[in-house]
């Protein structure tokens, strides 16, 4: 698409997403965080981006996008 909404691995959203996963992997594997933390952060951090899409989609559909 040409308004930048076709590549959905390219969005501020996933890339913030991905790259909170990742430090937070790197943070288990440092031992920086517990495991038990680990399992907490990761639904969270899903969670997050999971809201954020349905916030978008409700924005794009309220507005007739």
């Amino acid at each position: 698409m040409a308004n930048g909404h076709g590549n959905k691995l390219n969005s501020r959203k996933f890339l913030l997403t991905a790259g909170s996963l990742l430090a937070t992997f790197a943070a288990l594997f440092a031992g920086k965080i517990s495991g038990a933390e680990c399992v907490a952060l990761v639904p969270l951090i899903i969670g997050i981006f999971t809201g954020g899409n349905v916030a978008a989609k409700h924005k794009a559909f309220t507005e007739g996008a």
